[in-house]
């Protein structure tokens, strides 16, 4: 491979860690290229340092006694899939999305959008324009940006920290929504995290513009001292994020060892009120709230979510026979012993893949194969009761289920109208701006 005098300068006078330099995939390929060369040994070894160097931070790698074997393993994943997603980047996605990011394109998102992304955004997953912004802010006016343009706003996080064009980030110079020391942010489904001065008029840059108007994983502002976060806010006119957007924010800061001990969530509205063991302090303006409680009251509520829905499954296959769709086993020939035995049979395997379950997405996944599964024997058993003469029977356990769905939608309900009104305070979810 032959490489110019000036791509390799990028290496040695550290240009390559600027972010102006161009999309971290690409400076990533160059930097690899150069590093797995063997072809101009000569030319291309007092380069090779430097390339490796920027490779460990690109990938934010900590553990260097295996760095070509994990390297080999990064760089195969991405040459997978970079022709379908040029900005895909192995680690650095956001956990549990309900779709694999690898095959997407941004771009998709704006105009044929697929049905794996609706199916998030309607789940929560993904935050949407709001419908104002769709019709009302002519893109003429609105900059958005394309992959280029974007690089530039692009913030990493190394070693816990985060880092721009190499060097500890700052936001004390910066402006959000008239805020000094604040930037706005956005994070996409590729996990580029991009950090900009938020300017309002025809010229200015919105939450909007960083990923061109597609959906994002989350939206809002931070507050940043040297790399290090101290606060998070959830103003976002553009995409109105949640608290569940909050807990996916600090969950993918976490996973990437920000420390969020110290870190305060603002919100315009008060989240105590919406999950009753949280306590905000009031301020002008908003509420200010410790994220580790935001984080733990969350993940308290999903773990909840599933012990429920494991006890309860429990409980029913501890007497199948007996509840098998209301009937009793005396009652039934030996067809119908083999049907219930089947469904408990299914009900178990159901019941142990409850364990792998970390997110709403994942719970309602299995929620919906839960119903599949009981209206798969509701059909059968419906037939097999016409064919005895059987009064249809009511199953005791979809109405379980239905209780269940209500229970995990209530976790990413964007507001405290969606919830039941018999809900339990702890369990709403308004939307908090």
């Amino acid at each position: 491979m032959t490489f110019t005098a000036e791509d390799l300068e990028l290496l040695t006078n550290g240009s390559i860690y600027y972010e102006a330099c161009g999309p971290l995939g690409q400076r990533i390929d160059f930097a690899w290229d150069v590093y797995s060369d063997n072809d101009n040994a000569d030319n291309v070894d007092k380069y090779k340092k430097n390339a490796l160097n920027f490779l460990i931070y690109a990938f934010d790698l900590t553990e260097t006694s295996s760095i070509n074997t994990q390297l080999l393993e990064l760089m195969f994943e991405r040459q997978k899939y970079r022709d379908e997603n040029s900005d895909y980047i192995p680690s650095k996605q956001p956990q549990h999305l309900p779709f694999d990011p690898a095959y997407l394109d941004l771009q998709m998102m704006t105009t044929d959008v697929p049905d794996t992304i609706q199916q998030a955004i309607k789940s929560k997953e993904l935050l949407d324009l709001q419908d104002m912004h769709k019709y009302i802010i002519d893109p003429k006016h609105t900059r958005y940006l394309d992959t280029d343009e974007r690089a530039s706003y692009r913030v990493h996080i190394r070693n816990g920290l985060f880092e721009h064009d190499g060097s500890p980030y700052d936001t004390a110079s910066m402006e959000s929504h008239g805020r000094v020391g604040y930037a706005a942010y956005t994070i996409n489904a590729n996990g580029e995290l991009s950090v900009f001065t938020h300017l309002g008029g025809a010229d200015g840059l919105y939450h909007s513009s960083m990923n061109a108007g597609a959906p994002v994983v989350s939206a809002g502002e931070l507050k940043i001292q040297n790399g290090h976060l101290l606060e998070i806010t959830t103003s976002s006119g553009h995409y109105n994020p949640t608290l569940f957007n909050v807990h996916r924010t600090l969950e993918y800061f976490s996973s990437h060892r920000i420390d969020i001990t110290q870190v305060s969530v603002r919100t315009q509205s008060n989240p105590a009120k919406v999950i009753n063991t949280m306590t905000s302090i009031p301020l002008h303006p908003g509420y200010l709230t410790p994220a580790t409680q935001i984080y733990k009251s969350m993940n308290q509520l999903l773990s909840e979510a599933i012990e429920t829905i494991a006890s309860d499954l429990k409980q029913f296959n501890e007497n199948p026979l007996n509840q098998f769709i209301g009937f009793h086993l005396s009652q039934w020939t030996r067809e119908r012993m083999h049907l219930a035995q089947a469904f408990k049979n299914e009900l178990d395997v159901f019941r142990q893949s409850l364990n792998h379950c970390s997110s709403p997405y994942l719970l309602e996944v299995k929620l919906l194969q839960l119903t599949g599964m009981v209206k798969k024997y509701e059909g059968i058993q419906t037939e097999l009761a016409q064919q005895h003469h059987k009064r249809e029977p009511h199953d005791r356990l979809t109405r379980t289920i239905v209780g269940f769905k209500e229970r995990i939608s209530q976790l990413k309900s964007e507001s405290e109208l969606d919830a039941p009104k018999t809900a339990p305070l702890t369990t709403k979810m308004k939307k908090i701006y």
